[in-house]
């Protein structure tokens, strides 16, 4: 998402880093296809925008942590919906074609 607008703090802040952004020059993140933005978002969308410095490896603890919840997430929503997961699960199964 792109917002169009304008931030004298965060052109101010952006400036100090060396990198100045306004509002419409971000890409803000708004979840994958299933579920909300989450805190792996943010991070991910402050490194990429270059807003923060990174740490070497920061990628693989991200997803390693985004994995973790979308796994969470998924086991919430199948005991919410058991009936949609057993069906999704004849659809979609070893032996089925989708």
């Amino acid at each position: 998402m792109q917002v169009d607008g304008q931030s004298a703090d965060l052109l101010e802040y952006t400036a100090l880093l060396g990198r100045k952004r306004d509002l419409p020059k971000l890409h803000f993140p708004v979840g994958g296809r299933r579920f909300r933005p989450t805190v792996e978002d943010v991070i991910e969308f402050l490194v990429v925008e270059k807003l923060v410095e990174a740490s070497d490896g920061w990628q693989d603890v991200v997803e390693a942590s985004r994995a973790d919840f979308q796994r969470r997430q998924l086991r919430a929503a199948i005991r919410r919906f058991p009936d949609v997961a057993a069906e999704a699960l004849r659809d979609f199964g070893p032996e089925g074609d989708g």
